[in-house]
């Protein structure tokens, strides 16, 4: 609850700086617009991936972003990577799309 109160105040300010900026221009407003959505995002996404890491489920990648990868690093089980395009993101666990015998896979751990 607390890091949701953080990440909406933040907004916020940046929203006000937006507002009371007069001389700013079109594209910088753009480009905040865009980070705003990405910081909406990655909140609801850090949701997923907190879920699971606290339910014994494996994460095989947290994205930020869809299309192809612009940066990527794997850190222990998770890869974590920024993608092209800012319109979404997702939080791919094991097992949540086809059946796993791995340990920590999604189809297994709430049997």
């Amino acid at each position: 609850v607390i890091f949701f109160i953080a990440v909406f105040a933040a907004a916020m300010n940046i929203l006000e700086l937006i507002y009371f900026n007069a001389n700013f221009n079109s594209c910088g407003s753009h480009c905040i617009g865009i980070l705003l959505f990405e910081l909406i995002i990655f909140s609801h996404e850090f949701g997923h991936f907190i879920t699971a890491k606290l339910s014994g489920v494996k994460v095989n990648e947290f994205a930020l972003g869809m299309g192809p990868k612009i940066i990527s690093f794997v850190k222990g089980e998770t890869r974590y990577s920024l993608r092209l395009f800012p319109i979404g993101g997702y939080c791919a666990m094991e097992g949540e799309d086809e059946d796993s015998e791995e340990k920590g896979a999604f189809n297994s751990t709430f049997h």
